[in-house]
């Protein structure tokens, strides 16, 4: 990494804690987590913000990775791109389906490729979001708190890989 960093090692105090907590959900601290640790504000509030995320009522994890998952191929970010398959990978899915996540045969419903399409494409033209592209996702029964909810997700996902990147945080093995 191309900033000085706290090593799960060496953390004390809320770092520290917020590092149990991610090594408890997620069996170890990823170095993309690490890479935060340069500002401690950093690494709390984007951990709060997956919790929350984590227990979302409508976004489940097979479309959250599927959006992060095509947030990290449209940017590039191929650390983004190895976590997420690989996660895929963990929730089942086959090769196919990891190729296409909003394709035919994905495990995601119909329901659930139309708003991955929606903050996949709102990240990307927002300018071509219309009052008949929420009205679409409202029929498809998604709630505004949804919406919004989704192309947050997409948006801290581009964030986090646009960091990744910029500071050379090493791929791992998960």
């Amino acid at each position: 990494m191309l900033i000085a960093t706290i090593k799960p090692a060496d953390a004390a105090g809320n770092n520290a804690e917020i590092y149990a907590a991610i090594r408890g959900a997620l069996g170890r601290v990823p170095n993309a987590m690490v890479l935060l640790s340069a500002s401690p504000w950093q690494l709390e509030r984007r951990w709060l913000s997956l919790s929350h995320y984590e227990s979302h009522p409508h976004l489940g994890a097979a479309l959250r990775t599927a959006i992060r998952l095509q947030v990290a191929r449209r940017h590039h970010c191929r650390y983004c791109i190895g976590v997420n398959e690989m996660l895929m990978r963990r929730h089942g899915w086959s090769e196919a389906q990891i190729a296409a996540p909003e394709g035919d045969g994905s495990p995601l419903t119909e329901r659930e490729r139309v708003l991955l399409e929606f903050a996949i494409e709102a990240l990307t033209q927002p300018q071509a979001v219309s009052a008949a592209t929420i009205a679409a996702l409202r029929d498809a029964s998604w709630t505004d708190s949804d919406i919004l909810d989704a192309l947050c997700y997409a948006g801290e996902a581009l964030v986090a890989d646009r960091l990744i990147d910029a500071f050379k945080v090493e791929e791992e093995a998960f």
